[in-house]
């Protein structure tokens, strides 16, 4: 017969079905890290799919386990991502967000909102500024959604790219100066796709400015625009010169 504990702490914080399955997730997750098995992305991680979670946990039903993994993922309590080797293999993979993780597995204690102290502290000496740095990162992107998914490729990418040049990079990628942003890509596949290496977005402040008469100039397209951006109503190019209308 099963038993399955909880951490008080983590049920004041979360509730207690949700500490629940963390409990479950974590011990599985130390198993885990103690095999050096399943590491993504900077992350040691545990998947299971919905029947599996039922059959683990029988007294709740499909639609309860799912809004109660739901539940952590939007806390940020718990990250999800997929890393099925079978392309259209849709079990999803879990991974405690760290101080959580220590917290369970009985080495850390917090009081929730402050770091945790972590007994191992030389085990990942980065973590905590790569978290911060994903804090700014997160901030600056324009589409926000799959936090998730974007905080684990942002590590996998974290101690070859710095954020000065992510930031820099979405300042300038013409793909995230869309009005519409459901073409925008989202922030994992903007990494994944090295975004920050796009061609800086021209602006008509990056053409040819006649200071005198304050117009710059697009000489491929012959146009003039004026010091607000907008096609001149004075001003025409014509046979290499601005000439007045």
């Amino acid at each position: 017969m099963s038993i399955h504990r909880f951490n008080v702490q983590v049920a004041q914080a979360y509730g207690v079905n949700e500490a629940i399955i963390l409990e479950n997730i974590s011990f599985w997750q130390a198993k885990n890290e103690a095999n050096n098995h399943n590491f993504n992305d900077g992350r040691y991680w545990v998947y299971n799919s919905i029947k599996a979670f039922e059959k683990l946990f029988p007294y709740w039903s499909k639609g309860q386990i799912t809004r109660l993994l739901k539940n952590l993922e939007d806390a940020e309590a718990l990250v999800s991502g997929n890393y099925n080797k079978i392309s259209y293999d849709r079990t999803k993979w879990y991974s405690l967000k760290r101080e959580i993780h220590l917290l369970i597995s009985g080495n850390g204690f917090v009081d929730f909102g402050k770091p945790i102290p972590d007994s191992n502290p030389d085990s990942n000496p980065d973590i905590k500024n790569i978290q911060k740095d994903f804090a700014i990162f997160w901030e600056a992107y324009p589409k926000k959604v799959m936090k998730g998914n974007a905080e684990s490729t942002f590590i996998k990418f974290a101690k070859t790219v710095n954020l000065e040049t992510l930031l820099e990079g979405i300042k300038n990628s013409s793909q995230l100066h869309r009005e519409d942003k459901q073409y925008m890509p989202n922030a994992q596949a903007w990494l994944n796709g090295k975004g920050w290496l796009d061609e800086k977005t021209k602006t008509y402040k990056d053409l040819e400015h006649l200071e005198n008469i304050d117009v710059y100039i697009d000489r491929d397209k012959q146009i003039v625009f004026d010091a607000n951006g907008n096609v001149s109503n004075k001003y025409e190019f014509e046979d290499n010169r601005v000439t007045m209308i």
